[in-house]
């Protein structure tokens, strides 16, 4: 195993990482940066945020929701999943059990009448 303190990680001498004890960036690491296209993407994303308005976005969900009702099964989910949130598995379960539940007793009545 490499000795984190002098400077070195994951097994390769030479590199000056400078890690502390646990892999933690020590003192004078800025850790990996931001490399071009990341901090492009972050100055993008901060002037479309800065230029967008309540009206817009309200016109972009409207417009969802018109594809949506009208057969757009990935404008549905996309909608559905923005408001209600998405389908967790512990949804999907629970709706299996009362199922199973409900088909128990169609059963056991199927049972009784025979």
């Amino acid at each position: 195993m490499a000795d984190k303190s002098q400077g070195t990680a994951g097994g390769k001498s030479g590199d000056s990482w400078n890690r502390q004890a646990g892999g933690r960036f020590g003192p004078g690491n800025r850790g990996g940066g931001v490399t071009g296209a990341a901090a492009k993407a972050g100055h993008l994303r901060r002037k479309l945020f800065e230029a967008e308005t309540p009206e817009r976005v309200k016109q972009v969900v409207e417009a969802l929701f018109v594809e949506a009702t009208q057969g757009n099964v990935a404008a549905a989910k996309e909608y559905l999943d923005r408001v209600i949130g998405p389908a967790k598995a512990f949804d999907v379960l629970e709706r299996l059990e009362q199922l199973e539940h409900a088909l128990d007793g169609e059963l056991t009545r199927e049972r009784k009448v025979s």
